[in-house]
């Protein structure tokens, strides 16, 4: 039914919440949200320049002068727990240690945003006394942490400077464990991006295209499609996108459209709910038009304009920047070869159970 290629690993969790690695052009059935998905993303990069999954020494970040000490130690057992056993196979993290400070100390990792984009950050941290947080040196504070085995730890979306870097802080009497550091440009934080120190990390682009033989049903006069979706990003990211600019279903910033023209919805958020959209095409009549969530059909009179000669999900054919992707997590694809009542349509558009 899909075609998929992505030209590198990716990580991901699995059924039974280990975090895993899926190699290149394998996709990615994730847990993360406690059923199966099929999670599909734009490229990222990870802009630390340390040993973010498995250091040996403390390269590429640097800390606090005494009495706070910044070390790498073994925490093998705290990691299986959380399902990072399979990535952080070494079982060393970072420690920042602030137990007899009198200050805030610091951990930063080397690795500039280099541009005033927006940026996220995020660890996996746990926190064995006090309180730590996650800073986009600069720029941004996270909330402070307690949590006593590890979390992902995320401060997403804040206008960057160009010498911003990743740090953990850690309040006096604090001792933090940290390790997966991640600094992206990006208004979300992604899947974790495995670094090796020294340079800079790419995850490339996810495609998910759809076969001939299911594409050669939207090509057809007439037809209806349902999409299941949560998490969802990108200001103008295609859900279902085809070979040319206009997707077949696609954000417009906060409205939701069907080929960039009847506008679904309106003021939604990303990531996005957990959500449906059912919605169909009528080349004899030249109407195109659908439900968000079992709203009432919202039709307009127009041909259509997606080329669906290549079809798409999370994409179109030439996406390149991160705001043409829906990046995130996929439930559910279905298309019949024919245009659904109303009442169906809205019967249809309904998130997953």
């Amino acid at each position: 039914m899909i075609d998929f290629t992505r030209p590198g690993s990716a990580t991901y969790v699995d059924a039974d919440g280990v975090f895993r690695i899926a190699a290149a052009n394998v996709p990615r059935f994730d847990h993360t949200n406690g059923r199966r998905q099929l999670l599909l993303e734009g490229p990222a990069t990870n802009k630390v320049l340390c040993n973010n999954a498995n250091p040996t020494d403390l390269t590429g970040i640097g800390g606090s002068a005494a009495p706070a000490v910044l070390s790498v130690v073994d925490d093998t057992a705290a990691l299986s727990a959380a399902g990072l056993s399979e990535v952080c196979a070494s079982g060393k993290v970072y420690k920042l240690d602030n137990s007899a400070g009198t200050g805030v100390a610091f951990a930063v990792a080397s690795g500039n945003a280099d541009n005033t984009a927006v940026h996220s950050i995020s660890a996996y941290m746990r926190v064995d006394a006090g309180e730590a947080y996650l800073r986009i040196s600069e720029v941004a504070n996270g909330p402070r942490v307690s949590n006593t085995a590890y979390e992902r730890i995320t401060l997403d979306g804040h206008q960057a400077v160009a010498n911003a870097t990743f740090s953990v802080r850690a309040d006096p009497g604090a001792v933090v464990y940290f390790i997966l550091p991640q600094f992206e440009q990006s208004a979300v934080t992604s899947s974790p991006i495995i670094t090796n120190g020294g340079s800079a990390v790419t995850r490339p682009a996810d495609k998910a295209r759809l076969s001939d033989a299911v594409a050669a049903l939207l090509q057809r006069d007439k037809a209806s499609i349902l999409v299941r979706f949560e998490g969802l990003t990108g200001f103008v990211g295609r859900i279902v996108g085809g070979a040319s600019y206009y997707p077949l279903l696609g954000y417009s910033g906060t409205d939701l459209e069907v080929d960039q023209t009847a506008v679904l919805a309106s003021g939604l958020s990303q990531p996005s709910p957990r959500a449906g959209a059912a919605f169909a095409f009528d080349r004899t009549d030249d109407t195109i038009g659908g439900s968000y969530n079992g709203n009432a059909v919202v039709t307009a009179s127009r041909e259509l304009l997606c080329d669906t000669d290549k079809i798409y999900l999370g994409r179109d054919e030439n996406a390149t920047t991160a705001d043409r992707f829906a990046a995130g997590w996929y439930d559910q694809l279905v298309i019949w070869p024919f245009r659904m009542t109303d009442a169906a349509l809205e019967g249809k558009a309904m998130a997953h159970a």
